[in-house]
């Protein structure tokens, strides 16, 4: 079975935008991060990405726009030989309180299903608080990036791995093998 990594978006692979990503061009892709992906499907790893996505559900973001930006993210992985297994979002707001809404488990548990692995084998990284409870709620393994919301986030889960961003969280996962 190939391992499966499951990122967030905004703070691990794009640096986050106050208020959402809401255009295309507003894409700030963190420097390295779409490398580190790539590394990861070189070295057998299935790379799934999960976003919380309020703006669509607020009426602030649409669909095509949203497809917009991950046409993109997709293209600057191609260019650099990497791509994504699958990709999901939640468009729910805070107060839907839906159980796909990081740091609810209904996107990790659904990327886990579809690609048949256990997510008790899945490691997430994220950046923030959200990441982190729905890894652990799905007793799935948290790593904590510091690109994003991460270095405000590590004072509240000292336990969890820290790495400065993608790219060195990637190189350590690659010599636990």
């Amino acid at each position: 079975m190939q391992p499966l990594i499951i990122l967030g978006r905004d703070g691990v692979l794009l640096e986050p935008v106050a208020g959402g990503l809401l255009s295309v061009s507003g894409l700030c892709i963190i420097p390295g991060s779409l490398e580190a992906v790539s590394r990861l499907n070189h070295a057998g790893y299935r790379v799934a990405l999960t976003t919380n996505q309020p703006a669509l559900g607020e009426g602030r973001l649409n669909i095509e726009t949203l497809n917009a930006i991950h046409a993109r993210l997709a293209e600057g992985l191609a260019r650099v030989g990497g791509h994504l297994d699958a990709l999901l979002t939640c468009p729910h707001t805070e107060a839907s309180n839906c159980d796909c809404r990081k740091p609810g488990t209904g996107m990790l548990r659904e990327i886990a299903d579809r690609l048949d692995t256990p997510l008790e084998t899945v490691t997430v990284i994220g950046d923030d608080t959200a990441d982190i409870e729905a890894a652990r709620a799905a007793n799935a393994m948290p790593l904590l990036v510091l690109t994003g919301h991460g270095i405000a986030t590590r004072a509240d889960y000292p336990e969890v791995p820290a790495f400065d961003d993608l790219d060195h969280a990637v190189s350590w996962i690659l010599t636990q093998r």
